[in-house]
């Protein structure tokens, strides 16, 4: 059971359930492309033994950011319900937002007039 179904108030439905956005894999991504790169290079070039070390090294560095990245994705859960939006992070210290959809829209529409006021689009 997750933790927006552990804590659904009576009559509440959940409208979407999501994480964060998988786009914090980049650094993890582009190390292990560097890995890869010089393991190419390695094959390719002068001193394949050093450039072989340097591709491990990248390696080991491109998984832990991938290990990392993969926790921090799998211990946030972000909800909207019909009545709030709840934002939960941390598994042991566990760290959690909720705003009232409610609030949500009045602070939205106030934002509207205000950028009406200044004369934005």
């Amino acid at each position: 059971m997750s933790y927006v179904e552990r804590v659904l108030q009576p009559g509440e439905q959940v409208r979407h359930i999501s994480s964060i956005h998988w786009i914090v894999y980049w650094p993890g991504v582009a190390v292990a492309l560097l890995a890869v790169a010089a393991y190419w290079h390695g094959e390719t070039r002068w001193l394949p033994t050093a450039w072989r070390y340097i591709a491990y090294g990248l390696a080991l560095v491109a998984v832990v950011f991938l290990a990392r990245e993969w926790y921090q994705w799998w211990i946030t859960e972000i909800a909207v319900t019909n009545r709030r939006i709840i934002y939960k992070k941390g598994l042991i210290r566990r760290r959690s937002r909720v705003i009232s959809v409610a609030a949500m829209a009045s602070s939205t529409s106030a934002n509207r007039s205000a950028r009406s006021c200044i004369a934005f689009p």
